[in-house]
């Protein structure tokens, strides 16, 4: 060889960072950031349907709190007179947050007990006192305009019992309004 002539090296063949190498292929990624997103779905809609699925059912007595809104559709806002009322002015309280109601059977209807910071023995609702107003998640029935009208006269009349679903961790659902038949 001379000093003209020159070797050249083979190519060096270049390694995909997404070929066959485990976790670092495209399939993988994918499935990685599908069932981290499953599992952020599962963990939001968790508190909902969980009481659905392993619910104990009670029932409770409902009254009328607002009526319809047209700009927030077909809906009932409820109050339940035998859970304790926390009606305030926000800044009152400086121990706000999680609260949690007792419940006990009273007949055929559950009651509801004093509001407490600490989660009770047996079964109770988990609410949230921040607002104005206890919020345990059973404030608001969704309907047709035709039934929730026709609901919003039931509870003005007579008053009805809702079907509440809870669940161990406290969490409710609502799963059927029918009138007070008493």
């Amino acid at each position: 060889m001379t000093s003209s002539q020159t070797t050249t090296a083979p190519p060096r063949e270049r390694k995909s960072h997404f070929r066959g190498q485990g976790l670092r292929s495209p399939w993988a990624l994918l499935a990685g950031v599908l069932a981290i997103q499953l599992l952020i779905v599962g963990l939001a809609v968790a508190p909902q349907l969980s009481p659905r699925v392993s619910g104990t059912e009670i029932a409770l007595r409902v009254a009328p709190f607002d009526p319809i809104d047209p700009f927030r559709g077909a809906y009932a806002d409820l109050d339940y007179p035998d859970l304790p009322q926390v009606n305030r002015g926000p800044g009152l309280d400086p121990d706000r947050g999680t609260a949690f109601v007792p419940l006990r059977q009273d007949g055929e209807v559950w009651v509801g007990g004093a509001v407490q910071r600490d989660e009770p023995e047996g079964l109770y609702l988990r609410c949230s006192d921040r607002g104005w107003r206890l919020d345990c998640g059973i404030n608001s029935w969704f309907a047709s305009q035709d039934k929730a009208y026709a609901l919003e006269q039931d509870l003005r009349d007579s008053g009805a019992i809702a079907t509440i679903r809870v669940d161990q961790w406290g969490n409710a659902t609502i799963v059927a309004i029918h009138p007070d038949t008493e």
